[in-house]
C-alpha cells in the first residue's frame, strides 16, 4: 500500500512540476536507448533465435591452423576426414551438422521463362535439420539415403516456393533448376534470418554434392578442407566435457604426424565464444572482448546517470520542507529512502518506454551497421539484390528484450537515485524544516 502511495504521489508531482518531468523522463530515454542498442544487438547474436533455438548446447568447428615444424603455417576450414576421425563417435553428441565453408550464390532458372533469380545456397548434411529444427511448412528434409547418393534432392524456403509455385504445399516433388542442374523439391521451410549465417540461405542441397571439395585437402595432415561442423551436445552440462574431448582427439590425431602442430585455436567453441571470433589464425582474447564492452555499458549507464543524479538531487532540495514535516510526523529515514526511490523509479520507468522505443527507431535507422555487427562472427559473403538485411519484428518484441529494459531501468534508477535518496533520508529533521 505504501508503494501505491508513492507512486501516486510521484504523479502529483510530475503534474506539478511538468518541464523537469518532461527533462528527466526525455534524459533517460536517451541514456537508456543507447544501452538499449548494445543490449539488443548482444541478443541477437547469443539468444535462442529461430531456427537456432539450441544455441546454449551447441559447439561450433570451423577451422584449423596446421603448423609445419620445417616451416610454413596453414590455416583454413576443416575436412571431411578430419571431422569423421575427431568428432563423429563422440557419445555425448545428439547430431552434428556438416555445412560447406561458406553459402554459395548461384541461380535458379524458373521453367517455361528466361528469368534467372539469383539465390544464397548452403549444402548441409542430414543432421543439420536436427541441429537446427527449422518449422516445415510442407514436405520433409532429404534422407540420409540422398546424401549417401548425391542424389540432387532440395529443401527450399517459403519465399522461394511462393515465387515459383504460388504455395508451399504445391512445390513438393516439383523440378526446379539451379546451375542448370535438375533439383527435386523435397521440403519447404520457414526461411531463417539473414542475419544468422549459420542457418540462413534460400536454398538448401546435400553437402555430398560436392565430392571434388571432399576429396581436396590443403595439407599432407588431412586436416584441413571445404567444411564446418556444428555439434549439438544431448544435454548442456555436457558441452565442456564435449569440448574436452574433441581436443583430446585432435592432439591423439596429431601424433600421428610427427612434423606438424594441429591446432584448432582454441575450438570447439561454445555459442558465446563463437561470437567475439573473427579470424581464422588467431585465438580471441575473451578477458580483453568483454572488457571492452563492459566499459561501453558503463560509460553508457555511469554518464547520464551522473546527470540525472543531478537532477534528483535538485529537485530533492526543492522538496526538503515536505520531507522534513513527514520527518517530523513520525516517518523514519527509511520510509523517506524508499520514497524517493520509489518515486524515481517511476520516472525512470517512463524514460525507459522512451528509451525502448527510441532504439528500435535507432535500430532502424542505423540497421547496416547493426548488422554488420551482429554477422562479424560468419560470412555470408554476399547476398542477392533481392535479400534484405532485415531484424524480424519478432526478435525485437520479445520478452528477452523487455527483461533486458527492466533490468537497465533498475540499475540506472539505482545509480541515478540512490546518493540524493540516501543524501536526503539522512539529513536532520531541523535543517529540513529550515525555510530558504
Amino acid at each position: 500500500m505504501r508503494y501505491n502511495l508513492y507512486i501516486k504521489q510521484a504523479w502529483q508531482l510530475m503534474r506539478q512540476e511538468r518541464f523537469f518531468s518532461a527533462v528527466y523522463i526525455i534524459s533517460t530515454g536517451l541514456a537508456i536507448s543507447m544501452v538499449m542498442v548494445l543490449s539488443i544487438s548482444f541478443y541477437l547474436k547469443l539468444a535462442n533465435l529461430y531456427p537456432e533455438n539450441n544455441r546454449d548446447r551447441t559447439l561450433s568447428l570451423k577451422m584449423a591452423m596446421v603448423k609445419n615444424k620445417k616451416g610454413g603455417i596453414s590455416s583454413a576450414a576443416i575436412s571431411l576426414p578430419f571431422i569423421q576421425t575427431c568428432v563423429a563417435d563422440i557419445p555425448d553428441i545428439e547430431a552434428m551438422a556438416i555445412t560447406y565453408r561458406e553459402n554459395l550464390i548461384d541461380y535458379l532458372q524458373p521453367i517455361g521463362t528466361q528469368e534467372q533469380i539469383e539465390i544464397v545456397m548452403k549444402p548441409v548434411n542430414t543432421d543439420f535439420w536436427t541441429v537446427y529444427p527449422f518449422r516445415f511448412l510442407a514436405g520433409k528434409p532429404f534422407s540420409k539415403a540422398d546424401e549417401e547418393s548425391a542424389i540432387r534432392a532440395t529443401v527450399i524456403t517459403e519465399g522461394i516456393a511462393k515465387r515459383l509455385f504460388g504455395e508451399a504445399d504445391k512445390a513438393i516433388g516439383q523440378e526446379i533448376f539451379i546451375g542448370f542442374k535438375s533439383y527435386q523439391v523435397r521440403g519447404v521451410v520457414q526461411g531463417a534470418s539473414a542475419l544468422l549465417s549459420s542457418t540462413y540461405a534460400q536454398v538448401y542441397v546435400p553437402f555430398s554434392l560436392y565430392k571434388e571439395e571432399m576429396r581436396t585437402y590443403f595439407d599432407p595432415t588431412q586436416t584441413l578442407g571445404y567444411f564446418n561442423a556444428m555439434l549439438l551436445v544431448k544435454e548442456k552440462g555436457k558441452v565442456n566435457d564435449v569440448k574436452q574431448q574433441v581436443i583430446e582427439n585432435v592432439r591423439r590425431y596429431g601424433q600421428i604426424y610427427p612434423d606438424y602442430e594441429i591446432s584448432l585455436l582454441g575450438q570447439p567453441d561454445k555459442h558465446w565464444q563463437s561470437v567475439f571470433r573473427r579470424l581464422v589464425n588467431t585465438e580471441p582474447d575473451y578477458v580483453q572482448e568483454i572488457a571492452r564492452y563492459v566499459v561501453f555499458y558503463l560509460i553508457f549507464l555511469l554518464i547520464p546517470a551522473v546527470s540525472l543524479s543531478g537532477m534528483a538531487d535538485s529537485r530533492m532540495e526543492r522538496r526538503m520542507e515536505e520531507l522534513g514535516i513527514r520527518r517530523s510526523f513520525g516517518a523514519s529515514r527509511s520510509e523517506i529512502f524508499r520514497q524517493v526511490i520509489s518515486e524515481n523509479l517511476l520516472f525512470t520507468f517512463l524514460g525507459s518506454l522512451v528509451g525502448l522505443l527510441l532504439s528500435w527507431v535507432i535500430f532502424y535507422f542505423t540497421r547496416d551497421w547493426i548488422t554488420d555487427f551482429i554477422m562479424n562472427e560468419g560470412s555470408i559473403n554476399a547476398l542477392p539484390d533481392n535479400v534484405e538485411l532485415e531484424i524480424p519484428f519478432s526478435f525485437l518484441f520479445n520478452w528477452g528484450i523487455m527483461a533486458i529494459t527492466l533490468g537497465v531501468c533498475l540499475i540506472l534508477n539505482l545509480l541515478s537515485a540512490l546518493a540524493p535518496a540516501w543524501k536526503y533520508a539522512r539529513r536532520p529533521i531541523v535543517e529540513s524544516l529550515i525555510i530558504k
